[in-house]
């Protein structure tokens, strides 16, 4: 693909655009890839249990179902998505001291270049509980300073995936071993490392 196709369909591509259009992340549209999936729910699941034998339906019959079955349900589903939201923006807002991070964020860098703001945004928000934080510290340190974190992904809009090296990755070059983790921002998480498996730790 091109680089400006490539970069326009990424995450990062999305940012900047947003930053440049001054909307929200979630209205940068980059692909047509919702309106295929939409299609694709509206056919399979919603006017498939209409359709006798496979028939089309008649034209007044699709309107009618648009407009008193399958659209009151995709609003009722958004409404629940903004809910959940607003809830879970609550939720963060308390747990760091009533401070709104991302706006914070964006605030602290707005003299900087919009170049110098899409290259430093990807950095990711987060913070540990003050107990766990002292009980944990060298090895949160450890961590961090040797990069072992690799492969920061979202998975789905509310789990972020990564891996972890072991230990092993301080004194050998390739083929130590690395743990997929999950982190959900509704408060599970889990890793595959033996530590995380005995309740000592992740």
């Amino acid at each position: 693909m091109p680089i400006s196709l490539w970069n326009g369909w990424s995450q990062k591509g999305r940012l900047t655009a947003s930053i440049y259009l001054g909307i929200s992340v979630e209205g940068v549209i980059p692909t047509t890839n919702h309106l295929e999936a939409f299609n694709g729910i509206l056919k399979r699941k919603h006017i498939h249990r209409w359709q006798h034998s496979g028939k089309r339906l008649r034209i007044d019959l699709l309107v009618y179902l648009l407009i008193c079955q399958i659209l009151p349900g995709i609003f009722e589903y958004r409404e629940l998505q903004d809910e959940y939201k607003s809830w879970l923006q609550s939720r963060f807002l308390s747990a760091a001291g009533g401070v709104h991070l991302p706006t914070t964020r964006i605030q602290d860098i707005s003299n900087s270049t919009k170049k110098e703001f899409t290259d430093n945004i990807a950095q990711p928000l987060a913070w540990w509980d003050s107990a766990l934080l002292q009980h944990h510290q060298d090895e949160i340190t450890h961590i961090l300073t040797h990069k072992r974190l690799d492969l920061i992904r979202w998975s789905d809009p509310f789990t972020v995936s990564a891996t972890c090296a072991s230990r092993m990755a301080d004194i050998r070059v390739g083929g130590y071993k690395r743990y997929p983790l999950w982190l959900t921002t509704y408060g599970m998480a889990f890793c595959t490392c033996p530590a995380f498996g005995q309740g000592t730790g992740a």
